[in-house]
């Protein structure tokens, strides 16, 4: 005869090929469908019912199959003498049943009184009593926080030491484990005069239970073990529980699994089946326990085969299915496994913004939204279908992953939403909430100006407020930098208090890269630096001169007239660029270096290869009938051009940045890095230097007018 795994461990069970189930409740009474024959019972007896007749009546009550009105006058009678029956006991006061119907019911009716007995004494020390009231005065604590429910616990859990685990039944062990883990926590500990002292009675304890719940595992449904193994591990993660203990538990467990896995997969839901996968996931990766590849398997088989029919998955659920599975990593297909969860994902309806961002973020992290577009398509209509009723910084959450995808510029719906929320709750919104909602703005080709100038508003308003003021943070600060540099023209209003902030917190000092970002932005706007405002970009320097990396400093070199001052050549290797010519070209740009005249046309090559804008300018300059070549390397070899029109322009083209700004009268000033192109253009006999920027070419409206405006009205 075949063996199963519990079967070779002396395990014993009735029929190895039926799981077993275990009983709801310790003693198989009749289940009550409805209220009427109890509560004429109570009408009745009320008056001469003892505590545990009274116990029995409020315990089916709370088994009961229809919902029924907790007012009622029989309820109440019953609660009354529930109540005067429990104040006169003493003794060894069996408290199971009456805290397993309060936790049902949800009521704390008695809580006081019972906690009043323990304190006297008075109260069972069998093993299924001590683990009820365990559970119990954890519950208490978790929910109120009072320090007396955590030393009740520490009083109770003294007479452990004393108890038989082979009285513990599997209904016992859930309340046993459900509070001993909550009694790990931090908040909880806290409330004791002595935690290592409580601690090392449950650790002491815990190992004798595990081989009871070896025993105990012929009386279990599979929920049962999912419910295990999650206690058991939470425990262990708030507790010193040796890691060889918590091995016996994953023994039992698994050996239970491989048995009943497939025959129980329809007795549990599909939180419990991400929960089971969760825990396998946490005894691997915390090199607890490797369960058996064929179980993993067996479960991944589940989820691709039958999910459909047997489960219901939450977005939560899916998340911690492809995190277990991914921790695990061991498949046996994973892209059906991966294929799986997305089309569950797909068929979702239920509204848990967060999760589902969360979600969206995962499969993005693992390179899913690229192979399967249609999540992202969904994500839009979902976004749009629940903007109004989104948390306000879920709702930015989602923005930014929206623009990380490309899905903001063009989205002229997207920009209705925005203005309209902003217009009605802009008050309501923090400076580094105003902040990115006016980077994403200014990535939009929409723009709305109203809404910018309600941002302008707002912020002012808070900047003036120093409690405010120290609340932004660095990624707020850049956002705001960002989007001033996405401006087509230099928004003083933002500037300024750009500025105070700087001026005001140590944030510069904190970021490197936000100090690269406003050395950059403060050179293409060329704002004005007062004293203050240069003390701490001198300070900023300092903090961060010793961990610039090379292309930093190419940036700064670029950006910075004064880069002498700072010696930064002092800590330049130019020998660390030779791959990399998008540094040599700033470097070139100050006369540090000189480029290659293959790798120059090669950079120009590869943006002709992205666009037809080569095309594009050589039909214009053939229109108006200009002499031109094509492909230069000037000016001693530091300066590359695209074009030289008539022997005396040099026009260069960008991809990621803005190259020029838009004057009050209208007309285009070139930005810092053409400013420095265009003075060592003249320098060298040229009579002007334009650039083309791609990026500005997408927000224009007439991109020929501004083709025409860059090459012949500057």
């Amino acid at each position: 005869m075949l063996q199963s795994q519990l079967a070779r461990r002396n395990i014993s069970i009735a029929d190895l090929f039926t799981a077993p189930v275990i009983q709801e409740r310790r003693e198989k009474r009749i289940p009550v469908v409805d209220t009427k024959e109890i509560f004429s019972r109570v009408d009745q007896q009320h008056t001469y019912m003892g505590y545990e007749e009274c116990v029995e009546i409020f315990n089916d009550l709370a088994y009961i199959v229809i919902p029924f009105d907790k007012t009622t006058k029989q309820f109440q009678l019953l609660l009354s003498r529930l109540k005067l029956t429990l104040l006169n006991q003493s003794g060894n006061v069996k408290f199971y049943d009456l805290i397993d119907g309060l936790n049902r019911l949800g009521l704390e009716n008695f809580s006081d009184l019972i906690k009043q007995k323990i304190q006297e004494g008075n109260y069972s020390r069998s093993p299924g009593e001590l683990s009820a009231i365990l559970f119990f005065l954890s519950q208490q604590h978790l929910m109120h926080g009072q320090q007396r429910d955590a030393e009740l616990f520490a009083q109770v859990v003294k007479d452990l030491r004393f108890t038989d685990v082979k009285l513990l039944k599997i209904e016992h062990l859930h309340f046993l484990m459900k509070g001993l883990t909550l009694a790990m926590e931090p908040s909880f500990l806290q409330g004791l005069k002595n935690p290592e002292d409580m601690k090392k009675e449950v650790e002491n304890f815990l190992p004798n239970v595990i081989d009871q719940i070896s025993l105990e595992l012929s009386r279990c449904n599979i929920s049962d073990v999912i419910m295990m193994l999650e206690s058991f591990f939470k425990f262990w993660n708030k507790s010193n529980f040796q890691n060889s203990k918590m091995k016996g538990v994953y023994l039992s467990c698994e050996a239970y699994l491989d048995q009943y896995l497939g025959l129980s997969k329809k007795d549990i839901t599909g939180g419990q089946f991400a929960q089971l996968v969760e825990q396998i996931a946490n005894a691997q990766f915390h090199m607890l326990y490797k369960f058996d590849q064929k179980l993993i398997h067996r479960m991944q088989y589940i989820l691709v085969n039958d999910h459909s029919e047997l489960y219901v998955f939450s977005i939560k659920d899916i998340i911690r299915i492809i995190k277990g599975f991914e921790a695990i990593n061991d498949y046996f297909n994973r892209d059906k496994v991966i294929n799986c969860l997305v089309n569950a994902a797909l068929e979702i309806t239920c509204f848990q913004d967060a999760d589902y961002l969360e979600l969206m973020e995962i499969f993005d992290e693992k390179g899913i939204m690229e192979q399967q577009p249609d999540l992202l398509v969904k994500l839009r209509f979902y976004f749009q279908d629940r903007f109004n009723y989104m948390e306000r910084p879920t709702m930015i959450n989602y923005l930014q992953f929206l623009l990380n995808h490309g899905m903001i510029f063009e989205d002229k719906d997207m920009m209705e939403l925005i203005a309209a929320h902003l217009q009605k709750n802009y008050f309501s919104y923090e400076l580094n909430e105003l902040f990115k909602v006016y980077l994403i703005t200014q990535h939009n080709f929409y723009r709305d100006n109203e809404s910018i100038r309600l941002i302008e508003d707002a912020t002012k308003i808070r900047i003036a407020d120093q409690k405010q003021r120290q609340q932004v943070k660095v990624e707020g600060l850049r956002d705001l930098i960002e989007g001033l540099r996405l401006e087509h023209a230099h928004n003083k209003k933002l500037d300024q208090s750009l500025r105070t902030l700087v001026k005001e917190t140590n944030l510069l000092n904190i970021d490197k890269k936000l100090f690269v970002q406003f050395i950059c932005y403060a050179a293409d706007f060329n704002i004005k630096i007062d004293q203050k405002l240069q003390q701490a970009i001198d300070v900023a320097f300092d903090a961060h001169l010793q961990d610039l990396t090379q292309q930093d400093l190419a940036h700064l070199i670029l950006y910075t007239d004064d880069y002498q001052k700072y010696d930064l050549l002092g800590i330049l290797d130019i020998e660390q660029f030779q791959n990399d010519f998008a540094s040599l070209e700033k470097l070139a740009l100050r006369g540090l270096v000189k480029l290659d005249k293959t790798l120059a046309m090669k950079a120009i090559q590869e943006l002709d290869a992205d666009s037809n804008l080569i095309e594009v300018v050589e039909k214009l300059l053939n229109e108006r009938g200009a002499k031109y070549d094509k492909g230069l390397l000037t000016c001693n070899d530091q300066l590359k051009a695209a074009f030289l029109i008539n022997d005396s322009i040099l026009v260069d083209v960008i991809d990621h940045q803005f190259a020029n700004s838009i004057q009050p009268d209208g007309k285009l000033s070139p930005r810092k890095r053409a400013s420095v192109a265009k003075q060592l253009a003249l320098q060298n006999g040229f009579k002007d230097y334009r650039l083309i920027s791609l990026a500005e070419m997408d927000f224009a409206k007439d991109e020929q007018k501004y083709l025409i405006d860059v090459l012949f009205n500057q």
